[in-house]
């Protein structure tokens, strides 16, 4: 509505302009905000993930190794 565009132009002018899906881009920025965070802050993997919005750690723990090809719990140890 506040484009005023529907649904389906809206997702179909974003794909084109970022090369994914609205909720594909909202994701990867939230993986990409805990992933800084795991660089920055030693706090618990799972509290990571709650700040970023994700609810159940498994599927953080999940979209996190898809993208970063390793768990946030190795990627954090690696960063030290």
């Amino acid at each position: 509505k506040v484009a005023c565009l529907s649904s389906h132009h809206f997702k179909r002018a974003f794909k084109t302009l970022y090369g994914q899906p609205p909720h594909q881009y909202h994701v990867g920025r939230r993986l990409e905000f805990c992933r800084q965070q795991l660089n920055i802050h030693p706090a618990p993997v799972a509290e990571i993930g709650r700040q970023a919005g994700f609810e159940d750690a498994s599927s953080f723990i999940r979209l996190f190794r898809e993208r970063y090809s390793c768990t946030p719990a190795v990627y954090a140890t690696l960063k030290k």
